[in-house]
């Protein structure tokens, strides 16, 4: 019966996950073209003295156009694709836990809680000796400068 049980869970898990890249990849595609095709149509709106401006050449606006919109595709795609699948399994890992046991679940929750505590505190520990880092850097480089300049 168990054998049964997981070998469901693992047909399941598969369609599951043959869903979501299908789907994922055609939200891709569609959010990838209707920003290209909006970007477009608002640039041709534009006058064509805008186009004569030196940063503004139509083969740098093009790619200009195309990183923004694969930056913007692919931040959909971490996020859709990748990110939200996990906190849903997470969620309804969660959900069992604390059907089966109370107890545990609680347990679970205050394991997360205290592990996420602790990724907080040592990711800002480490902007903070970052920030520490850059402004010594400025400082020494402030008076390497200053040095050069009195004596000129």
């Amino acid at each position: 019966m168990i054998t049964i049980i997981l070998i469901g869970k693992e047909i399941i898990n598969s369609f599951i996950q043959f869903g979501q890249k299908y789907y994922g990849e055609k939200l891709r595609i569609f959010i990838s073209r209707d920003l290209a095709q909006k970007v477009i149509e608002k640039i041709l709106t534009y006058k064509l003295a805008f186009y004569s401006s030196y940063n503004n050449q139509p083969i740098k606006l093009q790619t200009r156009i195309d990183r923004g919109v694969e930056s913007l595709t692919r931040l959909v795609q971490n996020f859709f694709i990748d990110i939200l699948p996990l906190f849903a399994n997470s969620i309804v890992a969660l959900f069992m836990m604390f059907s089966a046991n109370f107890y545990v679940g609680q347990g679970y929750v205050l394991f997360l809680y205290t592990t996420m505590s602790v990724g907080c505190r040592q990711k800002n520990e480490r902007f903070e000796e970052e920030d520490k880092i850059s402004e010594r850097k400025q400082k020494s480089g402030n008076s390497k400068y200053s040095g050069i300049n009195k004596s000129h």
